[in-house]
């Protein structure tokens, strides 16, 4: 683990009994009232991750094309082009 000052480390412990608590909750909500099958709570979180993966690759490939975009622009600008010549 991580070395956290002590207050970090408290906290990180309660992020994580957090997290158990609210997975506790979606478990009873789902699973122990009949709304869904095990197999198919682990599907939707399996789906939810992928999901979640996918949305932020497409946001990280929205900022890499920016960046490609300002790259390209300022090789075309001209003042970028006359100090650079220098090099």
């Amino acid at each position: 683990m991580t070395d956290y000052p002590k207050s970090d480390l408290q906290y990180h412990r309660d992020q994580i009994n957090n997290c158990v608590q609210d997975l506790k909750e979606i478990i009873g909500s789902y699973i122990e009232e009949d709304n869904l099958t095990p197999g198919e709570f682990v599907n939707c979180v399996r789906r939810s991750l992928q999901e979640n993966a996918d949305w932020h690759k497409s946001r990280l490939e929205l900022l890499n094309d920016a960046q490609h975009l300002l790259g390209i622009q300022i090789q075309q600008d001209p003042v970028f082009l006359r100090e650079n010549a220098k090099q």
